[in-house]
């Protein structure tokens, strides 16, 4: 495992989804009450509940040797290979995304919401591989990790514009008409 001297860390949040995570601290709390009745067999499932509810997972890049690694966050060690950054991802760009939820009631009908984000994304060159490195608000945020990344790693900004296959293009062309 190498030291992270001069690393950047950007949490993508918990592994497992919510429902899930709520089935683990129920697995916590079935654990506590069997330690309290001296019932050690069940203890058996303690550290399953302790993955499922205390894990995260996102990217680290370490700027000093430009290399990155998806990592899984486990009892505060980041498990993860490193592999290099600059021949794998030497791109860094904006995407605007647009999050849209529709909420059905029986009342008013359907209620729906859109969010904008501005997605920070490493690019290979191709741009046909994304790894999203953090969700931002407002293009000010967005541009403010783009430029300490750019300082730190020598990643070149350009536009997402992916190559296209021609079959790809073809299929585009005829939607377009």
């Amino acid at each position: 495992m190498k030291p992270a001297s001069k690393s950047v860390i950007f949490n993508h949040g918990n592994f497992f989804a919510g429902p899930i995570i709520i089935v683990g601290y129920f697995m916590l709390g079935i654990n506590l009450i069997a330690a309290l009745a001296f019932n050690y067999e069940a203890f058996v499932l303690f550290p399953i509940g302790l993955i499922i509810c205390f894990n995260r997972v996102g990217v680290e890049i370490n700027t000093e040797t430009s290399e990155y690694r998806h990592y899984f966050l486990l009892a505060r060690l980041r498990i993860g290979t490193w592999k290099d950054l600059l021949s794998d991802y030497p791109d860094i760009s904006l995407l605007k995304i647009t999050e849209r939820r529709a909420l059905l009631s029986g009342l008013s009908g359907s209620i729906t919401e859109q969010k904008t984000f501005i997605h920070v994304v490493l690019l290979n060159h191709n741009h046909r591989k994304k790894m999203l490195l953090v969700k931002c608000n407002n293009k000010e945020n967005a541009d403010i990790v783009i430029n300490d990344l750019r300082e730190q790693t020598h990643l070149n900004y350009t536009k997402y514009q992916p190559k296209l296959s021609r079959k790809s293009q073809s299929r585009k062309n005829q939607r377009r008409r």
